[in-house]
């Protein structure tokens, strides 16, 4: 979809979206939701927060590892 498009979708015009596309400019709440629509997506899915990212597997070596000092520091063992 073209610029000049989804300007015309949402009502508004090239310039004023372009000001958007280059951050002269922010859009309002509502003309995020129009933004969302004009583009087949949902407004929740343009503004949440990343899903944290999981733990690497740091392998059978490194959690040995790990456990071994917390067993010899007094922590409690594990089941």
């Amino acid at each position: 979809m073209s610029q000049a498009d989804l300007a015309q979708r949402l009502g508004t015009s090239q310039a004023h979206l372009s000001k958007w596309e280059t951050g002269a400019r922010s859009p309002r709440v509502s003309e995020l939701d129009e933004i969302a629509r004009a583009l087949h997506r949902r407004l929740a899915l343009a503004i949440e927060p990343p899903k944290p990212k999981q733990p690497k597997n740091v392998g059978l070596a490194a959690f040995d590892e790990v456990m071994g000092k917390r067993r010899s520091s007094g922590s409690p063992k594990g089941p």
